[in-house]
């Protein structure tokens, strides 16, 4: 996946959590049946959009430090992932 891409999706998928963190957290005035945000469905595109973000925007910052930098492993002699490459 090139880093373009990947920026848009990730601002994308942030956008989608975090409309449906709000939706969770819906209080008695908007949601007045106590009902917002508790389907399965609702559920797991939480938790999707939230895993996804979080694994682009990972990818995003070790493209970036990959690109920005010769090095080839992070400090403490961790490897650079190549997260987007394998998406």
């Amino acid at each position: 996946m090139k880093l373009p891409l990947a920026i848009v999706l990730a601002i994308f998928m942030w956008i989608v959590f975090s409309s449906l963190n709000e939706l969770t957290l819906a209080n008695d005035d908007c949601c007045k049946s106590n009902s917002c945000g508790k389907s399965i469905f609702t559920k797991i595109l939480y938790y999707s959009a939230l895993a996804v973000a979080i694994i682009l925007t990972l990818g995003i910052g070790f493209d970036v430090y990959d690109k920005s930098t010769n090095a080839t492993t992070l400090p403490f002699g961790i490897p650079i992932f190549d997260i987007l490459g394998a998406i």
